[in-house]
């Protein structure tokens, strides 16, 4: 969308109250509309909307009580949870913004208990307890959520892995426990050496494919200049996101070569699939690709998200 997110948002809530009233999408449309009112600093507002969606996505449990469908909704009202304890923590309610986390906590544990939800949870409640002046109790929530982490990992780029090996070596310097804060940041800079050269590696292999596709022959000017739209065409249909390894990569409908994302990162980048839709829109990637599965777009891209995410 081009223009004020808010606008766009309050639009798109406009059209949700008038199409589809108390339905998930409008709990979509008032979490943006949420999340642009906060990125404004205003809390206030945001909490107001947020609240909106939770109680919506609360009153909407899955007709299909299977163990996935009950996991995917106990996550997204987790996660409106875990939003309206951000929005609290932002006016400075810390312990109405613990009570959310715990909630989200259960919600999450009963359906999902080492699902990446739990660990952003417990994530999340670290950094409320450190805003509280209990370090102990901090560490011990961001080990606990590196544990579920690590249990998931897949070569060290999974969302959230860095910033929790920062958060813990912060707070381990803090509390003079010196040593082990030294090996907690040493792993999170490995780590970000190792995906920042997985990710350059996965571009240059992909642009050397593409500038090859016909020996004897240049690119010309108008291909040079739309490669972004080549690189982002959906795959076939029935494609499925366990077939994509971490260092495949696959023939876009254009002929040219699109980089696969590894499963385990669209798996959690679907955990996260809210603040995902929501990049996808004001970034215009939704606009080229038209689909929302991870697994559609380019390693490249998923890889801004997850930056994007990292820095908070």
């Amino acid at each position: 969308p081009h223009g004020d997110p808010e606008e766009y948002h309050r639009r798109a809530v406009a059209l949700a109250e008038e199409t589809a009233p108390d339905s998930v999408m409008l709990a979509h449309e008032l979490t943006g509309l949420a999340r642009c009112l906060q990125a404004k600093g205003d809390y206030r507002g945001a909490l107001t909307e947020h609240r909106r969606a939770l109680a919506i996505r609360q009153a909407k449990p899955p007709e299909d009580q299977s163990p996935t469908a009950m996991a995917q909704w106990s996550a997204a009202v987790a996660s409106s949870l875990n939003m309206v304890a951000n929005a609290l923590q932002g006016l400075g309610l810390l312990q109405e913004a613990l009570a959310h986390h715990r909630e989200a906590l259960r919600t999450t544990e009963s359906a999902a208990p080492s699902s990446l939800s739990v660990a952003h949870t417990l994530n999340q409640m670290g950094d409320v307890f450190e805003a509280l002046g209990d370090r102990a109790a901090a560490i011990d929530h961001h080990r606990q959520a590196l544990a579920v982490r690590e249990a998931r990992d897949t070569g060290g780029r999974l969302l959230g892995m860095v910033k929790t090996l920062q958060r813990l070596a912060a707070l381990l310097e803090a509390d003079g426990q010196l040593e082990e804060a030294a090996k907690f940041a040493a792993r999170a800079a490995a780590v970000q050496a190792s995906r920042h050269q997985h990710h350059q590696g996965s571009h240059q292999h992909r642009r050397q494919h593409n500038g090859h596709q016909h020996p004897g022959t240049q690119r010309t000017a108008r291909q040079q200049q739309q490669p972004q739209q080549q690189q982002l065409t959906a795959p076939d249909g029935n494609v499925h996101p366990s077939q994509f390894s971490d260092s495949a990569d696959t023939k876009t409908a254009s002929g040219t070569v699109r980089t696969r994302v590894d499963p385990k990162l669209v798996e959690q980048v679907q955990s996260e699939q809210r603040a995902w839709i929501g990049w996808l829109r004001l970034s215009g990637q939704y606009d080229r690709v038209h689909t929302t599965d991870p697994a559609a777009y380019d390693a490249a891209v998923v890889a801004r998200f997850v930056a994007r995410l990292e820095e908070g």
